[in-house]
């Protein structure tokens, strides 16, 4: 991961882990039996725990003796509300992208598809990283993964999480397009289209790559990158 040990990791943002700091502090302060170190850290990431003890150094025990004074609060019903419902939402983010992360890294292309896609949007409870994505994506490629051939591409375009590179990026593209990616083959047909990406405008190629959007067997264009084909082939029958 992608982390410096001054930002709170990944998994957990710094909104929701300080308030269920918070409350674990209140609660343990009325009842100092509370504060047990039961094996909590079995259902977190290995990641997540490194950056934690990176983060807090010396009082990193503490800490996580809060988090689990707080889980088991939460757990009990002790505590409810909005900072329940987050602490367990983060809880099962944190559960689902460590079972993920395995699988990735036990070499599923999916999962490391599934991996790049989140730390690309910021979602399963990851921040949005471009560099983790483009990781992930490139590994899931390097096992000829079509749709992660195609993300890869855009990735090196737009210089997102990589160093731009125009002539890997269409290199890959031209890849997963021959694959069968039809988002790759909606790129092509827009850059002969309007001129994209170091193409002169042919309006021939586009026809051709537009309609070779409807033949591929990887359906991952959008609808916007759909319809701007349908309006084209409607002009240019």
């Amino acid at each position: 991961m992608c982390a410096s040990s001054e930002e709170i990791p990944n998994s957990i943002s710094n909104h929701t882990l300080a308030q269920a700091m918070l409350a674990a502090r209140r609660r343990v302060e009325h009842g100092p039996e509370h504060v047990q170190n039961e094996a909590v850290t079995t259902t977190l990431d290995p990641s997540f725990l490194e950056l934690m003890a990176a983060k807090f150094g010396p009082k990193y025990q503490e800490l996580m003796a809060e988090m689990t004074a707080f889980k088991r609060l939460v757990e009990s019903g002790d505590i409810s509300g909005p900072k329940a419902d987050a602490w367990k939402k983060a809880m099962a983010e944190q559960a689902e992208v460590a079972a993920l992360r395995a699988k990735a890294e036990g070499g599923s292309a999916a999962a490391m598809r599934n991996l790049a896609q989140a730390y690309d949007a910021g979602k399963r409870g990851l921040k949005q990283d471009y560099a983790q994505s483009f990781l992930w994506f490139k590994r899931a490629a390097d096992l000829k993964d079509v749709s992660s051939m195609t993300d890869c591409g855009v990735a090196y375009l737009m210089g997102e999480g990589v160093e731009r590179s125009s002539s890997r990026g269409l290199a890959m593209i031209g890849m997963a397009a021959g694959l069968g990616s039809e988002h790759a083959c909606q790129i092509l047909g827009r850059a002969n289209a309007e001129g994209r990406h170091g193409f002169d405008e042919n309006p021939h190629e586009a026809t051709w790559w537009y309609r070779e959007m409807k033949t591929c067997k990887c359906r991952n264009s959008n609808e916007e990158g759909r319809r701007r084909a349908d309006a084209w082939l409607r002009e240019h029958p």
